[in-house]
């Protein structure tokens, strides 16, 4: 086993280095941002003060991360570097508003305005969800006639799409992913028609037509579309994405889910298209993207490293406000870390576990109430030995008894763990593999949470909550599987069994980035055909999946 192992890594070392150089002429440039949320409050209200109790120096970190105070600098910010790069267009596809008030959106309406006339580059704009909390499609394309509802080449009358010029024979696609009464495609069969019809006029007139949407068109790691609800639009099918990349779309920049990721879909008769999805500009990293369309796409990423710390309102901790102005990303990733943990500790509540499952079940309920208790107890621990105070448990501690040991780390706590596998996610071009001693650390301190949790709960019951979990994720898990699981005379093997046989799929693919690359890649033109360098990108992580999952399994059984 040890030698085919050796001899994969080798195969993929060796693919890794045949990747073709190249020199890309521009067509044309574009600065794509996205999820701006602005926001202008200037005051920090009384609830905010008290909102985040897991940081006084954060005390105001929005739940989930979002830096809401400092979203206008934040754009103010990215606004100068876009007009210092090369790029001769940038798009927003969408939540460029927090609250969607119209005094948000005419307000933005003016920030783009000057940009324009200061740079002459163009802006073009499509809703996102927040946008339309206060505000109608109308209203909307009223305030961003001038991005590019006034000068497009033809306007859905029925949402906010339309289709617009922009140079050397390149279009745009604005579709709107937000207005209400979707079908389970997640777009009306009419909004489809009408998309169609625009991209069969352009392929007629040989243009080529690159898209934006707020919500994803596809999935990007295995169980996205159910981890992210209501991220992606094509929700039954890939019905969209199959117009687009038949018609002839070969790159769509979205939105929505703040994370940083480049994806491909082929439809079945054989057309490509690339998804990337930019993280939030006012979340950490703050990255944005500059694309290049010539003989080949070249993507890559930079970021807001410093804001104008006089445009935020006072009122921040001391010691944040300092490290704002010497290390705005320092203290951004301080923020988004300390929101994450917020919105991440409170879904395990009971409460919150029943209105994601969704069931009237009574032995399902009954369980989670149980379950939940022990699952906070086991995340509030500290991970070690070392760092639990005189008298405290430690999740190290449980392990021991269970005769399994932690790999050595400097996480101190399992919500730190957690968000940092998460916020490489977020970041793009994440490397947790199966072997690190993150991965290795999270799957050991899941089978010893679920045996915890699950102590006081019988076979049956255990096995009603797996059966029912599979379904609610169309997760198709062998029913022998379930009832090895819940009929384990060793809790912990039977947990060990489930984190082994369920969640190493999904931890594979959320840990390690698949080609093509998130931040910086170049990939295949409109003129050209499926390339070398995506077939080689395609076969190495081909290998490194099963690579990646070998370690995994020796590191589950060690």
């Amino acid at each position: 086993m040890k030698k085919l192992i050796s001899l994969l890594l080798t195969l993929v070392l060796a693919i890794g280095c045949i990747v073709p150089a190249f020199a890309a002429q521009a067509d044309i440039i574009i600065t794509v941002a996205n999820d701006l949320h602005l926001d202008l409050e200037d005051s920090f209200a009384e609830s905010v003060k008290k909102k985040n109790s897991l940081s006084e120096e954060y005390f105001h970190a929005a739940s989930g991360g979002q830096m809401v105070y400092e979203s206008y600098a934040i754009i103010k910010a990215f606004l100068e570097k876009a007009a210092e790069n090369e790029s001769e267009f940038v798009i927003l596809p969408g939540d460029v508003t927090n609250n969607g008030l119209i005094e948000e959106h005419e307000y933005l309406a003016g920030m783009l305005r000057e940009f324009e006339s200061t740079t002459g580059k163009e802006v073009f704009v499509v809703p996102g969800n927040h946008d339309l909390y206060k505000t109608t499609v109308a209203e909307f394309e009223s305030i961003y006639a001038e991005f590019g509802y006034n000068t497009a080449v033809a306007n859905d009358p029925d949402s906010g799409c339309y289709l617009a010029d922009l140079k050397n024979g390149y279009m745009l696609l604005g579709i709107d992913s937000c207005t209400p009464k979707l079908s389970p495609h997640g777009m009306t069969e009419e909004r489809i028609d009408w998309i169609e019809t625009q991209l069969k006029a352009a392929k007629a007139q040989g243009k080529k037509v690159i898209a934006m949407m707020h919500h994803n068109l596809v999935e990007h790691y295995i169980l996205g579309a159910k981890i992210h609800t209501g991220a992606i639009v094509t929700k039954d099918s890939y019905r969209l994405a199959d117009v687009l990349a038949d018609g002839g779309v070969k790159y769509i920049f979205t939105a929505h889910t703040h994370n940083h990721d480049v994806t491909s879909y082929t439809s079945e008769n054989g057309n490509t298209i690339y998804e990337a999805v930019t993280n939030s500009l006012t979340q950490y990293p703050c990255a944005f993207r500059v694309v290049t369309f010539g003989e080949k796409v070249n993507i890559t990423t930079d970021y807001v490293r410093s804001i104008d710390t006089s445009l935020v309102p006072e009122g921040i901790h001391e010691n944040a406000a300092k490290l704002m102005e010497s290390n705005f990303l320092l203290y951004a990733k301080n923020y988004t870390y300390t929101g994450v943990k917020a919105v991440i500790s409170s879904y395990i509540k009971a409460s919150q576990l029943k209105r994601i499952l969704k069931t009237d079940d009574e032995t399902i309920n009954s369980v989670v109430e149980r379950a939940a208790v022990k699952l906070e107890e086991i995340v509030s621990l500290p991970i070690y030995e070392k760092d639990a105070a005189e008298g405290e448990k430690s999740v190290e501690a449980m392990a021991k008894e269970l005769k399994i040991d932690f790999p050595e780390t400097d996480y101190r706590t399992t919500l730190d763990l957690v968000v940092e596998i998460y916020q490489a996610q977020v970041e793009g071009d994440e490397n947790y593999a199966a072997y690190s001693d993150e991965m290795i650390l999270f799957t050991r301190i899941l089978a010893v949470a679920i045996n915890y949790a699950f102590s006081d709960v019988t076979a049956d019951e255990f096995i009603a909550v797996l059966n029912y979990v599979a379904s609610l994720l169309d997760f198709n898990i062998s029913s022998d599987i379930i009832n090895a699981v819940g009929n384990s005379v060793d809790k912990f093997r039977g947990a060990e069994l489930f984190v082994t046989s369920v969640v190493l799929p999904v931890l594979g693919e959320f840990g390690v980035d698949s080609a093509p690359a998130d931040n910086n890649v170049t990939l295949p033109g409109y003129e050209s055909s499926e390339d070398a360098e995506s077939f080689l990108d395609k076969i190495r992580a081909f290998f490194k999946k099963i690579f990646d999952f070998f370690h995994m399994l020796f590191a589950m059984i060690a």
